[in-house]
């Protein structure tokens, strides 16, 4: 649309001289291939000047996304995308570069007559700049109001609180081999002397053994458990939770708080009763009434858990997704095994304490293999990566758009006004002030933006709810953005 208007504004002077060559004997079709020559070479240019600027910067676009995600390799130059601007490029410059030729009068006398005109004539070709005028400010208000909503969006999922505190720890894989640990009780045998030899570690504070980090890309698991005295015995009708195991200082480690009764401890093993503790949001499933002291199973009835403790809810599986109910098991008591993930909380930097954790692990078993060692800021940060991104680039479209968008209007309202001396020079004469003839520009102008932004502030009602699956507590009819 930029284009289309800049190069309507240089043609509309061109009517006179192509009116000229029409009287001495061009025919319209050699017209329209004397401006189709020079709109094709303006189109290919401009269209070859902006991949050679694209391919010289991907580096720079590579090390920017890099900061976001990993996946900076898929990034390449893309034939079809090459293609797809190229011939935009061509059919934008051909079809508004022959318009004057297709559109030309051959009468010379007419078109002289008009040329000179102090307001200029072209009617039909000023009614379809200002459509153009339009449409651009319509897209930019639709860009710029899809990247404010993102924006947003980014802004509240970065002060989510995601139920426990994320500084200074570092979680680790640590899955032995099925054929050397094959039951839970020989994985425990491993886990529990690591556990202490993790803490007697100078600079660790404290340190957790559990089957699942916080945002570490996991799903939530769906097992059907029962209340006693309160679940229906049909298994396919009872409530499901997502069952999380968690050796003694699991809570301390992350900070989740305990809110009511108590966390593991190391009396919870094997020979003594089963406990569980329970997150916030598995209490609705025992309405007004307190859980502590009640007994639930998550094996169908093998095994009654008794409700030792409640803490907080954690948002497990994504900072924009609500946290489910969840029951805890302790280490040495689960039935399940393949803990594996390994916390440690630390006084200082969690990376320097990296070797620490590697040294401890393989004096227990030089063979079991350590893989994702991440800070759980790190963490958090790589959820964080595709909102950040998005919100980034369209922000920077976005803004683009608005440039592109007001070197459009400047020029076509220069043009319209440099058409127009000798009109504003006998407004002047015949008493009109210098501010009311500014006045009667700007509002012609204005009237254009404000239709522009009718139909953009239109266009955003209905295609901002592409964007609701990517927006995070706003809708995407919010009057601020």
């Amino acid at each position: 649309a930029n284009v289309a208007n800049l190069t309507l504004a240089r043609l509309l002077r061109r009517d006179r001289e192509l009116a000229l060559r029409a009287a001495v004997g061009a025919g319209r079709g050699r017209l329209v291939r004397q401006l189709l020559t020079e709109s094709t070479l303006l189109s290919i240019a401009g269209g070859l000047l902006g991949i050679a600027f694209a391919w010289s910067t991907i580096d720079l676009l590579t090390l920017f996304v890099g900061r976001f995600t990993a996946r900076t390799g898929e990034i390449a130059m893309d034939p079809q995308v090459l293609g797809f601007t190229l011939v935009v490029s061509i059919l934008t410059g051909v079809l508004f570069g022959t318009l004057p030729a297709l559109s030309t009068r051959v009468d010379l006398v007419t078109a002289l007559k008009e040329s000179g005109k102090a307001a200029g004539n072209a009617g039909s070709h000023r009614r379809l700049q200002g459509g153009l005028i339009v449409v651009q400010v319509a897209v930019s208000v639709i860009l710029l109001v899809g990247a404010g909503l993102l924006l947003v969006s980014f802004y509240k999922l970065q002060q989510v609180d995601p139920g426990y505190r994320t500084e200074r720890v570092l979680s680790a894989e640590a899955f032995g081999n099925f054929s050397k640990y094959p039951t839970p009780e020989s994985q425990l045998a491993f886990y529990q002397p690591l556990l202490e030899r993790l803490e007697q570690q100078p600079g660790i504070q404290s340190a957790a053994i559990t089957n699942g980090v916080p945002l570490s890309g996991s799903s939530p698991g769906s097992t059907p458990f029962q209340i006693e005295a309160r679940t229906s015995d049909n298994r396919d009708q009872r409530p499901t939770a997502d069952v999380r195991i968690a050796s003694p200082r699991y809570f301390e480690t992350l900070g989740i708080p305990v809110l009511r009764g108590r966390p593991f401890s190391d009396l919870d093993h094997r020979e003594a009763p089963p406990v569980a503790v329970i997150n916030r949001s598995m209490m609705r499933y025992w309405e007004d009434q307190d859980p502590i002291g009640t007994r639930i199973s998550v094996d169908n009835g093998q095994t009654w858990l008794t409700v030792v403790g409640i803490v907080g809810d954690v948002r497990q599986f994504g900072l924009d997704q609500e946290a489910v109910a969840q029951v805890y098991t302790p280490l040495r008591q689960t039935p399940f095994g393949l803990a594996g993930r390994v916390l440690i909380r630390t006084q200082e930097d969690p990376i320097a304490a990296a070797g620490v954790m590697r040294d401890a692990i393989h004096q227990l078993d030089p063979d079991m293999p350590i893989e994702n060692v991440n800070t759980l800021d790190d963490l958090r940060a790589t959820s964080l990566a595709t909102p950040r991104l998005t919100a980034t680039l369209l922000a920077i479209f976005a803004g683009l758009a608005l440039f592109v968008t007001l070197a459009g209007i400047t020029g076509v309202i220069a043009t319209s006004v440099s058409e127009r001396t000798q009109e504003f020079g006998i407004r002047i004469a015949l008493g009109a002030e210098p501010g009311s003839v500014l006045r009667m520009v700007l509002g012609q102008g204005m009237t254009l933006v404000i239709a522009g932004l009718a139909v953009g502030i239109g266009g955003s009602l209905v295609l901002t709810r592409v964007l609701a699956g990517l927006l995070f507590d706003i809708e995407p009819t919010d009057p601020a953005a």
